[in-house]
């Protein structure tokens, strides 16, 4: 018996839709002949593609190319405009949001204290969004957020994080049914490393190192984020240096981030001034 394949053309279109569109995002700008060169498909069928995306304001035309021959071909260009992203990083200390463009431009940050007892934490985030001036009038308006965690990260849930509680809190969760758009949560140091690749330098391995709190690892390898096994790969604080050492919450003695971390280091500092504590807003003669 014959199954039916139902929507063939339609899940193609689909699919090249999607490739035309990560190519102009990922090359900053280039032509609909340079597109279809790149991916091997034909003029008439990027051009289509070209049109109905600048139909539904994904993508913009910005000029000619400088050519020498010929006549000049129009750029295309992510329409930057057409919404807007919100990064939220979850410290131990503070809780920072980055309000950008689709192309990570005309930033707007804004912090606020961790609150210290976990339970209101979506709460405190979604506050912590609305007080925020959220651009007005794009087409599409708040398309995703991702939510950096100093910790271990699993499915899109926190599995382990060593300064803050954050058990049977599905944070993803309560901020999806808030906003109705996707919400990305992962490892800040696997964050970190993705915004270098995309933003500063595009190799195909990097070891990125996050101090902070701790001391987090973002790896990339062969051009693909390496979260190991159960997202424990980047874990580079909790290597055990010192035998016998300082506790650390994770449950072992002697790891990194006892030495090093920014929280140790001023810990250590207040120490020898003869304060109780000190932050980075501290007056140094």
């Amino acid at each position: 018996m014959k199954v039916m394949v139902t929507g063939s053309k339609e899940l193609i279109r689909d699919i090249n839709t999607h490739l035309v569109l990560e190519t102009i995002i990922n090359q900053s700008s280039i032509s609909r002949a340079a597109t279809a060169k790149m991916l091997g498909l034909t003029k008439a069928t990027v051009s289509a593609i070209v049109q109905d995306l600048i139909n539904r304001k994904l993508v913009i035309e910005i000029g000619s190319d400088d050519t020498s021959l010929g006549r000049k071909p129009i750029l295309l260009s992510l329409n930057k405009k057409a919404g807007f992203v919100i990064s939220i990083d979850l410290g131990v200390d503070t809780i920072s949001a980055l309000i950008s463009d689709l192309a990570g431009e005309n930033c707007g940050l804004k912090q606020i204290k961790t609150p210290k007892s976990p339970s209101g934490i979506v709460n405190e985030i979604i506050k912590l969004i609305e007080s925020m001036k959220l651009p007005a009038n794009t087409p599409y308006g708040l398309v995703g957020i991702t939510l950096g965690i100093h910790g271990v990260t699993i499915n899109n849930r926190v599995s382990f994080a060593p300064y803050y509680n954050l058990s049977g809190i599905n944070l993803a969760e309560g901020l999806g049914q808030h906003f109705g758009v996707p919400i990305y949560l992962e490892n800040e140091a696997n964050l970190s490393v993705i915004g270098e690749k995309t933003f500063q330098y595009d190799y195909s391995n990097i070891a990125n190192i996050s101090i902070h709190s701790g001391i987090g690892l973002g790896i990339i390898i062969n051009g693909q984020l390496y979260t190991g096994y159960n997202g424990r790969a980047g874990e580079f604080g909790h290597t055990i240096v010192e035998i016998d050492g300082r506790s650390c919450p994770c449950g072992n003695s002697g790891c990194l981030e006892q030495y090093v971390s920014e929280r140790v280091l001023l810990k250590e500092y207040a120490g020898l001034k003869g304060l109780e504590a000190v932050d980075f807003n501290y007056y140094r003669e």
